[in-house]
């Protein structure tokens, strides 16, 4: 074993000291990880990447480690969370489970664990000061109860197994708190409150008062006046599409004809004299229609803005063209069909007349009848040897998307998007300086001495 090796080793398997009321990292809350043997419990809001990325090679370890997360939209809006983190922990095989709604974090790690207590990264990326508790062995035992409650005859045992156990380690921990208080040099973990330094902050409030505003009242204030869309009309292009066929297929060597060949090989011929891809491109046209009244395209997130003003009726144009949509797709699969079988027929008469005229080298010394027929075989091979798509597939592409999606705090740092929303009149240039303030509240300022950061 490598010397680095084994400070690895010895990093992991060195008990952690714990304090009653301490501070947890995310150094810290790894080194809690990489101690635990048997079994890890985390419940927080979300995950971010450098902590899936530490969970992940704890369960390289072959620890039981279940993480429970809060996996609401605003879970991740709010800044407690990265979805892409929660990607890689479901590729790492990491059991995920979820409870909405909830607000209670904590680990466990084998027979110890702390109460935690995190932040927005919208506000702060480390822990400042104290923000864990320790948890008592029956608290822990009543947690694992609580979220994994026992399924068989044998997890019941060994629960009750480690509730006994339990109770004698929180009997010693008691014991220890009791003479802890006893003590005469047991100093307190809070003192007076320091008028003069609070005097010091009051005349610095009194310099430059504070906005005291409520980030989420104030993010509400914008919300209700405008927000993202993403909106689509997903497999509006199906009178497109095109028949693939397999390159070991073809008997050709020229890369130009075999380029030639495939112009000619598009699924649907004639679409303006079928009535329902007229339908199909006409709801295009219709859904560009409301794109353009409703919504403002930002190029900055590749995203659309909407007024709240024009909200329901943008809302009620999407429910009238899913209807459309919706009903488009129950006839399309009929009409698909009819005109694959019709697709067969007219690229069976292209791939002979193709090949009659471009025949490849072991055709080209038949004549007449013979040419004829061997064109023939050939092409029937090739037809055999395409996938043609099934109408349903192709029908069920079809579909109007839309996804309407609130401001964050992070949006409103975004300079370059706040001065698009000013060019293209989204803000106003009050509603910029009023988020100015708001930042300036909300964010730390840097401090300025002799004209230098």
């Amino acid at each position: 074993m490598s010397s680095s090796d084994e400070s690895e080793n010895s990093h992991a398997t060195k008990q952690p000291e714990l304090g009653f009321i301490d501070t947890v990292n995310y150094r810290r809350l790894v080194d809690l990880l990489l101690f635990a043997k048997e079994r890890i419990i985390l419940s927080l809001p979300s995950i971010h990447d450098e902590m899936a990325e530490a969970l992940i090679d704890v369960k390289k370890k072959g620890v039981d480690l279940r993480v429970i997360i809060n996996p609401l939209e605003s879970t991740f809006r709010n800044g407690f969370g990265d979805m892409e983190a929660i990607d890689k922990l479901r590729k790492g095989g990491i059991s995920l489970f979820e409870n909405p709604n909830s607000a209670v974090s904590f680990l466990v790690c084998d027979d110890f664990g702390y109460f935690t207590f995190p932040e927005s990264r919208v506000f702060s990326d480390e822990a400042q000061g104290p923000n864990a508790v320790k948890i008592d062995a029956i608290t822990i035992t009543r947690l694992i109860a609580h979220f994994f409650p026992p399924t068989n005859i044998v997890e019941k045992e060994a629960l009750e197994k480690q509730f006994n156990e339990a109770i004698e380690d929180t009997k010693e921990t008691f014991q220890a708190t009791i003479e802890q208080i006893n003590r005469p040099d047991t100093e307190s973990a809070v003192s007076a409150l320091d008028e003069e330094k609070l005097d010091m902050v009051k005349e610095e409030l009194a310099k430059n008062p504070p906005l005291r505003p409520d980030v989420r009242r104030k993010i509400n204030t914008y919300n209700n006046k405008i927000q993202f869309v993403e909106f689509s009309f997903e497999g509006s292009h199906v009178t497109a599409a095109k028949v693939h066929i397999p390159v070991e297929a073809l008997p050709l060597k020229d890369d130009n004809l075999k380029r030639d060949l495939e112009t000619r090989l598009r699924l649907f011929a004639d679409i303006e004299k079928v009535a329902v891809f007229n339908e199909v491109a006409a709801l295009r046209k219709e859904v560009d229609e409301v794109r353009k009244v409703f919504l403002t395209p930002i190029s900055s997130r590749e995203k659309n803005v909407l007024s709240a003003s024009k909200k329901t009726d943008f809302e009620k144009k999407v429910s009238e063209l899913a209807g459309k949509t919706d009903a488009l797709t129950k006839k399309l699969p009929i009409v698909i069909q009819q005109e694959i079988l019709n697709a067969k027929r007219r690229i069976k008469d292209e791939l002979s007349a193709f090949l009659k005229a471009n025949p490849p080298e072991e055709l080209k010394k038949f004549k007449g009848r013979l040419l004829d027929e061997s064109v023939e075989d050939t092409v029937a091979s090739i037809v055999h040897g395409i996938t043609f798509p099934k109408p349903e597939e192709l029908a069920g592409r079809l579909s109007i998307k839309m996804h309407i999606y609130d401001l964050t705090f992070q949006d409103l740092q975004d300079d370059e998007l706040l001065q698009e929303f000013i060019e293209k009149g989204v803000m106003q240039k009050d509603d910029l300086a009023s988020i100015v303030s708001m930042r300036v509240a909300f964010v730390a300022k840097p401090v300025i001495e002799d004209g230098k950061v």
